[in-house]
C-alpha cells in the first residue's frame, strides 16, 4: 500500500474503529512502556508489521505513547536546534 492510500485508510470507519478497540484494550497506558498520560488523545496505534494493512485485527496492533512509538520507528533522541535549521 502506498504512502497516500495508506493515509486515506486511517480516515477511514473501519480503522477508526479498530483504532478505539485498541486503546480501550490498552486502558490508558502504553502497552510498551507502561507510561499513563496525564492528557487524554496522546496515547498513538502502532502497527505491529504492515503486513495485514486494510485487513489487520487488533492482535497486529500495539497503543503506545510517542515516545515508544518514535522508537519503534527508529527514531530516538531529541533534536538538537542547530539540526533545525536550514541548510545551505
Amino acid at each position: 500500500m502506498d504512502k497516500s492510500t495508506y493515509k486515506r485508510y486511517l480516515h477511514t470507519q473501519q480503522w477508526q474503529k479498530l483504532r478505539f478497540e485498541v486503546l480501550k484494550r490498552a486502558d490508558g497506558k502504553c502497552e510498551r512502556c507502561g507510561y499513563t498520560p496525564w492528557k487524554r488523545g496522546v496515547l498513538q496505534v502502532h502497527h505491529l508489521n504492515y503486513d495485514n494493512v486494510g485487513h489487520e485485527t487488533a492482535d497486529d496492533l500495539i497503543c503506545v505513547c510517542a515516545r515508544c512509538h518514535m522508537e519503534l520507528h527508529g527514531i530516538t533522541g531529541k533534536r538538537k536546534a542547530q539540526d533545525n535549521k536550514p541548510k545551505e
